[in-house]
């Protein structure tokens, strides 16, 4: 990969990382797959590893032992309502930036664990 700035060095580190791409060892070129998750995933995590988005419909319990009551997506829209209602514009847009709807990574996850992304 050659020596370069930002986006540029992230735009070919993803076209060396596709899926569907590898060589005889099963590899992509670099090694990683790129890998798209919302941001709502991951913030609330249940007893089993699980990431809760949606609000549960039954009792739910955490990775800590508390109850969760909310998902994901709940808590990014409550506190971006909440910035909204103080009239904290800037903040908002950074929690925006921060959080945005979908993301794209990429992972250093072997690439025989990545099945699931062609379901």
């Amino acid at each position: 990969m050659d020596e370069g700035y930002g986006g540029d060095v992230f735009k070919e580190l993803c076209e060396m990382s596709m899926y569907d791409e590898r060589n005889e060892n099963g590899q992509t070129l670099s090694g990683y797959v790129n890998y798209i998750h919302t941001n709502q995933e991951g913030i609330v995590i249940d007893e089993y590893g699980n990431s809760i988005v949606d609000d549960p419909d039954k009792e739910l319990v955490g990775e800590e032992g508390q109850i969760i009551t909310k998902g994901g997506r709940s808590i990014i829209a409550n506190e971006r309502k909440a910035l909204l209602e103080k009239g904290l514009f800037e903040e908002l847009a950074r929690k925006k930036d921060s959080f945005r709807i979908i993301s794209l990574n990429v992972s250093a996850w072997p690439a025989e664990r990545q099945n699931y992304l062609l379901d």
